[in-house]
């Protein structure tokens, strides 16, 4: 297994143009995701760069345009004037009553959005920067060798078993066959 397992799954069944869906079950399942703020930022780390195909420009361009979407559009009301504040104010009034909408009203997470966003860019940086700098990606409480980078090849194109006698997946998935 490889830390950005799921993700890779998700990003697979697209390739091959299978449909996937997502299901809102507020009202039939809960589940604490992470316990703790700490516990968070942990396991949300070994999927930010991942997320991003482990491109250093690719987490500077994503975290760029979450800050200037979530974050700057408040910070701009007040250091600007006139018709630019006034443009600011609308998009802050447009963000919130966006949050509102998909939170059902929920007014904590209106509030925090911006501190979210924040967060995942230090998530992100943080996650990139471990990967980068220790070669490893943090995963259930270990150092996982990042996957994905120094031209370890993604998880449907590695030979079926250790000896490679299977094949590639992606062969054996174009030709109808299936990894023993």
């Amino acid at each position: 297994m490889r830390p950005d397992d799921d993700m890779k799954l998700g990003k697979l069944v697209k390739k091959r143009g299978f449909r996937q869906d997502a299901v809102i079950g507020r009202d039939f399942v809960i589940v604490e995701w992470y316990a703790s703020l700490r516990e968070l930022v942990d396991g949300l780390m070994k999927n930010a760069f991942a997320g991003v195909e482990y491109s250093v420009p690719a987490v500077a361009g994503s975290t760029a345009a979450l800050l200037v979407m979530n974050v700057w559009p408040i910070v701009a009301i007040f250091i600007t004037e006139g018709t630019t504040q006034l443009l600011y104010s609308v998009c802050v009034i447009l963000l919130i009553l966006i949050f509102w909408v998909v939170n059902n009203g929920r007014l904590g997470y209106v509030i925090a959005y911006p501190a979210a966003a924040l967060l995942f860019t230090y998530i992100m940086w943080r996650s990139a920067i471990r990967a980068v700098t220790k070669g490893t990606v943090a995963w259930r409480g270990t150092a996982a060798p990042r996957a994905g980078i120094a031209g370890e090849p993604p998880m449907w194109e590695l030979p079926c078993d250790a000896s490679g006698g299977g094949g590639k997946r992606a062969d054996n998935a174009r030709a109808g066959g299936r990894c023993a």
